[in-house]
């Protein structure tokens, strides 16, 4: 499905950012009959205009880092119109998963197995050369701050 040509409806509010609030949402392309078909949900980051060069910058590297299969995808950015404000949105992949932090939080030993701590950061470390090999650097890493989304062995 080409996100760029559907328009999204945001559900549930998951989280809240310094200049907006993050939702999960569908596509919702005209004239489709989701009774037969999958929809895949993305997550829709929202700020007002006013607020708006943060998400712009964060929509043009992610662009640049799409080609990371440790870094979640891009699908673009919308503008739309809810209540009487204009509202810049940037639409992500929705990344199921867990925080470090919350996975070791739920185990009653408070860590994590070292397996899964050796897969999670050889995901991270070839997420940040790609970062690096593109010329960013993220300078805010702790366990809050990624989200494991997929593991393969």
């Amino acid at each position: 499905m080409d996100t760029r040509n559907c328009s999204w409806m945001k559900t549930q509010v998951i989280g809240k950012e310094a200049f907006g609030e993050v939702h999960m949402a569908i596509p919702r392309p005209l004239n489709a009959d989701y009774s037969k078909s999958l929809v895949p949900i993305i997550v829709v980051k929202s700020a007002e205009f006013k607020h708006l060069s943060s998400l712009q910058k964060e929509e043009s590297i992610m662009f640049i880092l799409n080609d990371c299969p440790g870094i979640a995808r891009c699908h673009g950015e919308d503008i739309s119109v809810e209540g009487n404000k204009k509202v810049y949105n940037l639409l992500l992949e929705f990344a199921f998963g867990s925080s470090p932090r919350n996975l070791m939080q739920r185990r009653s030993e408070g860590k994590l197995p070292e397996s899964d701590v050796r897969r999670y950061t050889r995901v991270i470390l070839k997420a940040l050369r790609h970062m690096h090999e593109r010329g960013f650097a993220y300078c805010d890493i702790k366990p809050e701050n990624i989200l494991v989304f997929f593991v393969q062995k």
